[in-house]
């Protein structure tokens, strides 16, 4: 997983417009009610699952269990 091209694998949209890189981790890109996909897509969202961030979580997770919603959403700056 930690080698996969640098495109997300889904992006999730909830419905209050959250955007996710997936909708199976607990990070959030931004909300579409405020910008559009593809000015998420152009400011970091391609990056996808290669973010330091997301690659630390998937490292430090024991199991797919502690990867999903066992903590409160946390926004991600994708930009980074």
């Amino acid at each position: 997983l930690l080698n996969r091209r640098a495109t997300p694998l889904s992006v999730g949209i909830f419905a209050n417009g959250d955007l996710s890189i997936t909708a199976y981790l607990n990070y959030i890109v931004g909300n579409i009610r405020q910008h559009t996909l593809s000015y998420y897509w152009q400011n970091g969202l391609q990056q996808g699952l290669n973010h330091p961030t997301i690659l630390k979580s998937l490292r430090d997770s024991k199991d797919l269990y502690s990867l999903t919603f066992q903590k409160p959403p946390c926004f991600l700056d994708i930009n980074s």
